[in-house]
């Protein structure tokens, strides 16, 4: 009852006397345990690798640089320009190249633009 009440209205569930901070922790807690616990049941299943997700990381890391460190708008930007960028590169050329299209777009913009798209 206390999370429902925490969810709909914090500070009114402050003001009857419970303790929000202290419930917020517990779900946090026990949502972390039970993601936590899948991900390990799911790397049963999957099998784990030290560079799982690399490329997905590095890829998310170019797109909020391109579009600006700290603007959300232009991490979706760079994102999607990132995406066009790929493809447009391998529709002329083999798909190996995809990644060090990628890259390339990250020098070009590091060099010539190097706050982003979307700077502050």
């Amino acid at each position: 009852k206390a999370v429902r009440a925490i969810s709909e209205d914090e500070e009114m569930a402050r003001i009857i006397g419970i303790d929000t901070n202290k419930i917020i922790g517990y779900v946090f807690f026990i949502g972390s345990a039970i993601a936590g616990f899948t991900g390990i049941l799911v790397g049963f299943d999957v099998g784990i690798e030290p560079n799982m997700g690399l490329n997905l990381l590095l890829k998310g890391v170019i797109a909020s640089i391109v579009g600006g460190i700290g603007n959300i708008y232009g991490g979706v930007l760079g994102a999607f320009l990132l995406g066009f960028v790929e493809n447009l590169g391998i529709w002329k050329i083999s798909g190996e190249w995809k990644d060090a299209i990628s890259f390339a777009l990250l020098i070009v913009f590091l060099i010539f633009r190097p706050r982003g798209i979307m700077n502050k």
